[in-house]
């Protein structure tokens, strides 16, 4: 008995005082390095968003569904390449879907940076996002773009030969058209009659801002018809009067 109370005294455990763990304190490389971490992230996310709206911005029914939103028109074959809604602004993209039908068979396999037979650009525009008058006579692309139009932004390219500024029916009244012609040139060097409109009229509380750009032997007279087809879905229709005695001439 008492051999078995010696093992027990024997076996018997000492109780260990339990240490608190260590800090670590984080030094100032591991703050700034989880701050660049949680930055990155950021960046990261916004940029998805930013990649995901631009994607948008090129769809066609997007584009075409902003267009009509702004006004109504006749193009025939048609299609949208460009739309956004940013704070109040609308700005659409319409074109042809072909280039000229002059331009060679051998030149059209470089389609992506060809001009469209076709195109017309329209925006609207708050009044209280502008930081002053818009003056079209000044830049006619508004800044939209450079070069000849927004789905042809190469620079040299269009010179004009005439221009001319002339008051026609648009958005609800009379105002002023800058008509541009001239001769573009493709990229093999060979060049194509080209003409290119430009408009603006306030009204009320926007700015209606409208570009037509046209390529080939029938460029004036399809950017003209596309021009007169034009009506402005957000403003009352302008007097019959006005609508008869202002057209735009060859």
């Amino acid at each position: 008995m008492s051999q078995m109370n010696q093992m027990n005294q024997n076996s018997t455990i000492e109780p260990t005082s339990l240490q608190p763990p260590e800090d670590y304190p984080v030094t100032l490389w591991e703050t700034i390095g989880i701050i660049m971490g949680a930055i990155v992230l950021v960046v990261i996310g916004v940029a998805g968003l930013g990649v995901k709206a631009v994607q948008n911005a090129y769809e066609p029914e997007r584009a075409e569904a902003i267009a009509h939103s702004l006004i109504t028109y006749d193009l025939r074959d048609g299609r949208g390449q460009f739309g956004t809604n940013v704070g109040g602004a609308r700005i659409a993209v319409i074109s042809s879907n072909e280039p000229p039908a002059e331009i060679s068979p051998s030149l059209r396999n470089q389609a992506e940076s060809l001009p469209h037979s076709i195109e017309l650009l329209v925006a609207r525009i708050p009044v209280s996002q502008e930081s002053e008058s818009l003056e079209l006579e000044a830049d006619i692309s508004h800044g939209f773009f450079s070069g000849f139009s927004f789905l042809h932004q190469v620079d040299g390219v269009f010179e004009v030969t005439t221009q001319r500024t002339e008051y026609r029916e648009f958005c609800g009244g009379l105002s002023p058209v800058i008509l541009q012609r001239g001769v573009l040139t493709l990229p093999d060097q060979s060049t194509l009659p080209a003409v290119r409109y430009g408009v603006e009229a306030k009204r009320e509380t926007d700015h209606y801002i409208a570009i037509i750009t046209a390529v080939g032997q029938n460029a004036s007279s399809n950017a003209i018809e596309l021009f007169r087809s034009i009506r402005c879905t957000t403003v009352p229709p302008s007097s019959p009067l006005t609508q008869q005695s202002f057209t735009i001439n060859p």
